[in-house]
């Protein structure tokens, strides 16, 4: 089974690959991301599917039925999450799912680069700048 992660965040679509890319061990592709996902997101997010090798698994790490960011992409995420104030992802198991996205989870930066015991799927993950002090 394969995963795919679509990002979204305010700015152009360039702005938010670079940050992803900048430094990273793999070349990505930024597609626009189906209609059904795309609806989740806030209207002014600029919404993207990112894929190398036309699907997200390399970017996620996975044990048994547990998804995780890998480490270095948790890290661009978390880079790319400070810089632009917030950020939102997205891993689906299947693209023509029509069914929205759950809405629900917010993390701040800190709490992202911590190892988690597995990520959600089919749920929109707010990342936003800060600590959880703050």
């Amino acid at each position: 089974m394969c995963y795919f992660l679509t990002i979204g965040c305010r700015g152009e679509p360039w702005q938010v690959v670079s940050l992803l890319e900048d430094e990273a061990l793999l070349p990505l592709e930024a597609s626009p991301a189906p209609p059904s996902i795309v609806s989740a997101f806030p209207a002014d997010d600029v919404v993207r599917l990112l894929t190398h090798r036309g699907c997200s698994c390399d970017l996620l790490a996975r044990a048994g039925q547990k998804v995780v960011l890998t480490s270095w992409f948790r890290q661009r995420l978390a880079t790319a999450a400070a810089r632009l104030g917030t950020l939102r992802f997205c891993i689906r198991t299947q693209l023509d799912r029509h069914a929205e996205p759950v809405k629900g989870l917010t993390l701040k930066v800190d709490e992202l680069l911590q190892p988690a015991d597995e990520l959600p799927t089919d749920t929109l993950v707010c990342v936003s700048a800060g600590s959880q002090s703050e």
